[in-house]
């Protein structure tokens, strides 16, 4: 274990850990804004990626929150931002998010439309922004728009191609020499196991196969929002695996898929790459974004995979001397 990590295992074991971090956070982003304003633009990125580590690390425990914690914190947040001076649209999309969540259910892009903030000032746009920032005159090129999540973020067709096909080597490296029942044990009662973890990803895997093809062969499809594990979706964009299948049987299943897939994308010329489609939550998107998308879905879940045969949930460091 690196000294950070047992540093962060220290912090965290603290009572006033959450209260240092964010402090930390905000003194990191400040100093990064007096590096910038000066052009000492390589000396800010150290602390930008500083306090990305510090939210990382805060925010990890929450993906344990059961769905009413979560919705009746949103609740509570919408009522601290309102007399924050929150624009009224914010405290409506938390509203919209905490139905959802309650329900269990997919926010529909047409509810949740892309979200801007200005990197001058701070101020906040839905949707459409404006030419210029009433607030400090700043034109639109400077706002910047938030993804729904980072697996959206653009990303170039040669590493994305290049991550896919190293997928089935780095899982494989993960499950040699696992017993079935370190493939079965879940590591929290609310978290995945290492075979709950793999057929998630299998049928991730059956979803981008199937939607690679879609955006090649029709134009602008329209495509289905479905979580892999749920039930095949009506239109029958993905063929689910059997429920019964194997651990082995699972792999082999995805390393499949995968490969057959990295050989359609390494074909593609630049057009092909940029084909769309229509996704309920995500809006247009291309073949190459469905592909970046799922490539950092399963490093997301990698880790998930690695953490749960060792009995850990994902952001845990080992223990000392394993």
């Amino acid at each position: 274990m690196s000294a950070s990590s047992n540093k962060a295992t220290v912090e965290q074991g603290d009572g006033g850990a959450i209260e240092r971090r964010l402090h930390r956070v905000g003194r990191f982003v400040r100093l990064a804004r007096a590096l910038e304003a000066g052009g000492f633009y390589n000396g800010s990125k150290v602390l930008r990626a500083g306090a990305d580590r510090e939210l990382t690390i805060v925010a990890a425990p929450a993906a344990q929150l059961t769905h009413d914690e979560v919705a009746a914190e949103i609740d509570e947040l919408a009522g601290d931002l309102a007399a924050a001076g929150y624009p009224s649209w914010f405290g409506r999309q938390l509203e919209i998010t905490a139905a959802a969540v309650r329900a269990d259910e997919s926010i529909p892009f047409q509810s949740a439309p892309p979200a801007w903030s200005c990197r001058v000032c701070g101020e906040l746009f839905l949707d459409r922004p404006p030419a210029t920032c009433p607030t400090c005159e700043a034109p639109a090129i400077g706002f910047r728009n938030h993804e729904a999540v980072w697996y959206l973020e653009p990303a170039d067709p040669s590493s994305t191609v290049d991550a896919l096909a190293d997928g089935p080597s780095q899982i494989g490296r993960v499950l040699e020499g696992r017993t079935d029942e370190e493939l079965d044990r879940r590591p929290r009662p609310s978290e995945w196991s290492a075979r709950e973890t793999l057929e998630h990803l299998t049928g991730a895997e059956e979803l981008l196969s199937a939607r690679i093809r879609r955006m090649l062969d029709e134009e602008d499809p329209e495509l289905v929002a479905w979580q892999p594990g749920e039930e095949p979706p009506p239109s029958d964009e993905a063929t689910h695996h059997r429920p019964d299948a194997g651990t082995q049987e699972l792999f082999e299943h995805y390393r499949r898929l995968r490969l057959a897939s990295v050989a359609v994308l390494r074909g593609l010329d630049a057009a092909s790459w940029q084909r769309t489609g229509r996704h309920p939550e995500w809006g247009p998107v291309t073949v190459l974004s469905q592909a970046s998308y799922f490539a950092r879905h399963q490093a997301a879940h990698q880790a998930q995979l690695a953490a749960a045969v060792e009995g850990r949930v994902p952001g845990e460091p080992r223990p000392v001397g394993a």
